[in-house]
């Protein structure tokens, strides 16, 4: 999804479900039309698709369309925690947290990850300046799981 979409997207899940199952209906739609892995790549800011090599972009395709193949619920239910309470208190969270997040990132606003990083007790947040959705995770394999590995 392009960010120019986003607002549009999180103003109708504040609908509901009713509201959000129709336009993410059209949305995986065109995703999965889209000719070849490279299609979805095309919808990814630049420093996203410079990580994208060839053998990711067709995993990414690959699990686009299986995450898809049983229908849109997870989709809309991404959209829908935007929203909506998760069922659970953030402050309740007692165990090591962290929080990577990209500015650059067209599919989860850079304010999800700082709002996270402020709700979630003790969380240790990395909100990259120069990193989108795919390129953060250049930094969370190999930091994120030393990172993790330390608080064992």
């Amino acid at each position: 999804m392009v960010a120019s979409n986003e607002n549009k997207f999180k103003t109708t899940a504040a609908h509901g479900e009713a509201g959000i199952r129709p336009l993410n209906e059209a949305s995986a739609a065109a995703a999965m039309a889209a000719t070849g892995p490279n299609a979805l790549v095309g919808m990814m800011p630049p420093v996203d698709k410079a990580v994208m090599t060839d053998e990711l972009t067709r995993d990414f395709a690959e699990c686009f369309a299986e995450g898809l193949s049983t229908g849109i619920d997870g989709y809309t239910d991404d959209y829908l925690a935007f929203t909506q309470p998760w069922g659970f208190e953030l402050s309740g969270i007692a165990v090591p947290t962290f929080i990577w997040q990209g500015a650059l990132d067209t599919n989860v606003p850079l304010t999800h990850g700082e709002w996270l990083a402020a709700h979630v007790p003790n969380a240790v947040a990395h909100l990259e300046p120069d990193d989108g959705h795919m390129s953060v995770t250049g930094k969370v394999i190999p930091t994120g799981l030393d990172e993790l590995v330390k608080t064992l």
